[in-house]
């Protein structure tokens, strides 16, 4: 998952000012955890932030709820409060995939 301080516009594909085009799916390489970033208002959420912000908030998530067994999500990330991330134990769920899907 990227961790930097490069200013991006989260938002739909179609939409020519995006960066990171929303929804964003990363899958670990043993598909064990799955993280979801997307907007409050799925499909039209236009929002900037930085992918340090967006990583800090994935990692207390996996701290405090997967590491227990259990999913969670940070809300009110982006500059406008408009970013959500997700996190997944991807054993116990299935997260839809498509072409936005990264491992590592």
């Amino acid at each position: 998952m990227p961790a930097n301080n490069k200013a991006q516009v989260f938002g739909p594909k179609e939409d020519r000012r995006t960066t990171v085009p929303l929804p964003w799916k990363y899958t670990t390489a043993r598909q064990r955890c799955g993280v979801f970033v997307d907007g409050t208002e799925p499909g039209k959420t236009v929002d900037t932030g930085n992918w340090y912000k967006i990583w800090a908030a994935a990692n207390a998530v996996e701290f405090m709820c997967t590491q227990l067994g259990k999913d969670g999500n940070a809300t009110s990330l982006g500059d406008n409060k408009e970013l959500m991330v997700e996190l997944k134990d991807m054993r116990r769920t299935n997260m839809p995939t498509d072409e936005s899907i990264a491992t590592s």
